[in-house]
C-alpha cells in the first residue's frame, strides 16, 4: 500500500491550492510497473481543478557537494509553465557557486566525518573544530554535540566486521549471510563515497554501513553528516526514529538548492496566481 501513497500527497495538492510543489521519491518509481505509476502522477496532478506542469528530474546527492551517493526522483510542479527548467537550474546553481565557491565539491566520507572524536554511548562529545570545508559548513559554535552514539553489536556481527576491509562486504567473508541487502557487512572507504543512507544504516546486515576504521556501523551523527544535516540538529526519539528521520530524509544540502530553485520560480513576473 505504501507504494501508493503518492495519492495522498496528490489530494492535499489538491486541497492546498499551492503555487508549487517539490515530491521526492525513490528512483525505480520511474520504471515501477514500467513507468505507469509515473505516467499516472503525472495525470492526476494535471487533471486537478488547479492544474500543474510537472517536471520530472533525477538527481544525484553527491552533485550537491554530499558524500553520498543517493539518487531520487525528483517532482517540481508548478501552476505556471517553467519555460526551460535546465536554464532555472544551471541558474541557481551559477548563483550559489558565486556566494560559495565550494558548495558543489565532490566530497569523501574523511571530509564528512574525520574530525568526530570516538563515539560515546550516552551519544554527547565535545564538538571538534572543524578540519575540511564541508565540515566547516555543518559546523556550529556549540561546546558539543549530539546524536553520535554507538550501536551495540553482538560478538559474532563485530567479528564479521573486524574481518572485513575498506570497499570489501560480506563476499570477503568465508560463510554464509542471511541479508536481503546489497553489501551487507560493507565497510567503508575514507577517500570514498558512501552508498544512500537508509533507516537501518545502525545494522551491519543492512549494507555498507561499517566505519572505515572501527568494528561497528555508523553513529547517528555521522550518518547526519553525510546526509549534510548541520551539527547543530538534535534528533529525538528511540534509536530506530532517529534512524528512520535521518535516513528517509532529503539531504538538507539538495533541500536549500531547491528552495532556491522555489524562490525563483515564485518571483517570476510571469507567476500569476489566485484561489
Amino acid at each position: 500500500p505504501r507504494n501508493y501513497l503518492f495519492r495522498r500527497y496528490i489530494e492535499i495538492v489538491s486541497a492546498v491550492r499551492p503555487q508549487m510543489f517539490f515530491m521526492e521519491n525513490v528512483k525505480g518509481l520511474c520504471t515501477f510497473r514500467n513507468g505507469a505509476v509515473l505516467e499516472e502522477i503525472m495525470e492526476r496532478f494535471s487533471t486537478l481543478s488547479l492544474p500543474y506542469h510537472v517536471y520530472p528530474r533525477l538527481v544525484n546527492a553527491q552533485d550537491f557537494g554530499i558524500p553520498q551517493k543517493r539518487e531520487r526522483l525528483l517532482l517540481i510542479g508548478a501552476v505556471s509553465p517553467i519555460e526551460d527548467m535546465d536554464e532555472l537550474w544551471a541558474q541557481t546553481r551559477t548563483e550559489l557557486l558565486a556566494e560559495d565557491t565550494h558548495y558543489f565539491d565532490t566530497v569523501c566520507v574523511r571530509d564528512a566525518i574525520g574530525n568526530l572524536p570516538t563515539a560515546a554511548w550516552s551519544g554527547t562529545v565535545p564538538n571538534p573544530p572543524p578540519q575540511t570545508h564541508y565540515q566547516r559548513y555543518l559546523a556550529t559554535a556549540d561546546s558539543v554535540l549530539h546524536n553520535h552514539t554507538r550501536s551495540r553489536h553482538s560478538a559474532l556481527a563485530v567479528d564479521r566486521m573486524r574481518r572485513v576491509g575498506n570497499g570489501q562486504d560480506a563476499s570477503a567473508l568465508d560463510e554464509q549471510i542471511n541479508s536481503i541487502y546489497g553489501g551487507a557487512y560493507g565497510r567503508l572507504c575514507w577517500d570514498g563515497t558512501a552508498p544512500t543512507i537508509t533507516p537501518r544504516f545502525d545494522t551491519p546486515a543492512a549494507g555498507r554501513f561499517t566505519h572505515p576504521d572501527e568494528n561497528r556501523t555508523l553513529t547517528p551523527r555521522e550518518a547526519a553528516r553525510i546526509q549534510s544535516f548541520p551539527d547543530n540538529y538534535i534528533f529525538y526519539g528511540k534509536r530506530t526514529s532517529v534512524c528512520r528521520q535521518i535516513g528517509n530524509a532529503v539531504p538538507p544540502k539538495i533541500a536549500y538548492f531547491l528552495a532556491r530553485v522555489a524562490r525563483t520560480i515564485l518571483s517570476a513576473d510571469s507567476v500569476s496566481y489566485t484561489h
